[in-house]
């Protein structure tokens, strides 16, 4: 079916190619999507082990694993994409076809598959994947919320009590923090609150915004923008930008804009700012590889501990397991982030790992590198001869091997804005023979399995949607 709907490209032009093309697209996109579920049934048919399941990462995460970094995308991402699979393939073999065909896109598959995701009786969902599938035929193009309320519909006429009920207010707060990706070092945050908690926040922004003296050039709305950072970093004071050595917001000494070591920022030079312009300045990043422009790195340093990462050079091994802080805030700030390939978990929130395992592998920064817990326990658990394995190379870079024999490569984050910190250290030399990863190790366990877990949070909606109709009526 894919290759027929490639050769009808050939000779098209214009709107025709755009549509032809655009039916390639979806079924390219439901080849993938076809992968990702058959790569789950072939782990659970490996595994041949039940235990699995309470594992507290399990066959379905070991999966999304290799997803994300066959796509180089993070671990949400490629557990969102197999959840998708897993729910069309399973419950939608009808809808699914109709998509293997690039009549359909992959977000209206999404949408289905949320919409969808509380009928449970196979004889109402073979109905609803009937009725889907017939449609989608001649479907016509429509917003997110009218397609939701089509889909609402057709569940609606099969179960009613599997149509998902508008949210209210309340169970729709949330909190967004949107980094800007243009190099501004700015962000948005969005938040949706408890009106009391709101007020109780909003105080709070005004009496930090309170503690600088009437001559901080800073606006009210900067002064309360700043107060977030300050809320963040827990201080209850913010550091005056008056510049006068008499300011009235001092009792003596200057504020600290930071109670507490600043250790999610990466500087390799702060420059002191001179009045009416910044000195020669060189760019910073968080530990998560945010970019921060040298004007905007100054002002998140003022008051701030500062620690200075020292670069080891050819030093000898570490005689011990834990690596010295020393040598951890290089490590940290030499990866900025988890090393598995595609994952974004900031540095300051990972484990740091040996890669020759303790004590067959030194401690050193050739052998050393950040690993977030998901991917600690991916390698411990799921490592070996024929799963995942690694090798770090003197400079920084890990070389990744998949169970299918692929290779992934990952760099330093600190690579491009400070490539002194990848500059070789001392090649490791191991001593003896690794023993397995998981000799006298236990997996972490769950308390009930992932699939559990599904089947209780369906039956809380669907109660809730029973108790819904008996109050309103039938009605979504």
């Amino acid at each position: 079916m894919f290759d027929d709907l490639v050769d009808a490209t050939t000779g098209t032009r214009g709107a025709g190619a755009l549509s032809s093309w655009s039916r390639v697209e979806n079924a390219a996109c439901a080849c993938r999507v076809a992968t990702m579920a058959a790569m789950l049934d072939e782990a659970y048919a490996l595994s041949g082990s039940a235990d699995r399941d309470q594992w507290c990462l399990d066959d379905f995460d070991a999966v999304a694993a290799h997803i994300g970094a066959a796509q180089n995308i993070t671990p949400g991402a490629a557990s969102h994409q197999l959840l998708v699979a897993i729910a069309l393939h399973e419950r939608f073999p009808r809808v699914a076809a109709v998509f293997a065909e690039g009549l359909i896109t992959h977000a209206l598959v999404k949408t289905v598959v949320q919409r969808g995701a509380l009928v449970i009786d196979p004889d109402a969902l073979r109905a609803l994947d009937h009725l889907l599938a017939q449609a989608f035929g001649d479907w016509e193009p429509r917003s997110v919320d009218k397609t939701e309320k089509a889909i609402d519909f057709f569940v609606g006429q099969v179960d009613p009590q599997a149509v998902r009920r508008a949210e209210t207010k309340a169970r729709g707060r949330s909190v967004e923090v949107h980094i800007e990706e243009d190099g501004s070092g700015l962000a948005t945050v969005l938040a949706t609150l408890f009106a009391h908690d709101a007020k109780v926040f909003e105080a709070r922004l005004k009496n930090l915004a309170a503690t600088v003296c009437p001559a901080d050039p800073r606006t009210a709305d900067q002064l309360r923008a700043d107060a977030y950072g300050a809320i963040g970093n827990g201080t209850d004071r913010m550091a005056c930008l008056c510049g006068n050595d008499d300011c009235a917001a001092i009792d003596g000494e200057k504020p600290p804009l930071f109670d507490k070591p600043l250790r999610d920022l990466t500087l390799t030079e702060v420059m002191t700012p001179t009045p009416g312009r910044f000195a020669k300045l060189r760019p910073a990043a968080s530990t998560g590889g945010q970019f921060l422009p040298g004007a905007v790195a100054c002002r998140a340093a003022i008051g701030a501990t500062i620690t200075q990462v020292v670069h080891p050079g050819q030093a000898p091994p570490e005689n011990r397991y834990r690596p010295s802080k020393k040598l951890a805030d290089f490590i940290r700030c030499r990866d900025m982030t988890c090393r598995f390939p595609g994952c974004r978990v900031p540095a300051s929130q990972t484990d740091v790992d040996h890669t020759i395992p303790w004590p067959h592998g030194p401690t050193a920064a050739s052998n050393l590198k950040c690993i977030c817990r998901r991917h600690h326990l991916l390698k411990t658990f799921w490592g070996g001869e024929n799963c995942w394995r690694e090798r770090q190379l003197d400079d920084g870079t890990v070389i990744w091997t998949a169970p299918d024999g692929r290779e992934y490569i990952t760099t330093p984050g600190s690579r491009l804005l400070f490539p002194e910190l990848s500059a070789p250290t001392a090649t490791i030399t191991t001593t003896g023979r690794p023993v397995p990863h998981t000799a006298g190790l236990a997996m972490p366990r769950r308390k009930v399995t992932r699939v559990e877990g599904h089947v209780r949070a369906i039956h809380r909606e669907r109660n809730a949607n029973e108790q819904s109709v008996g109050e309103d009526g039938p009605g979504p």
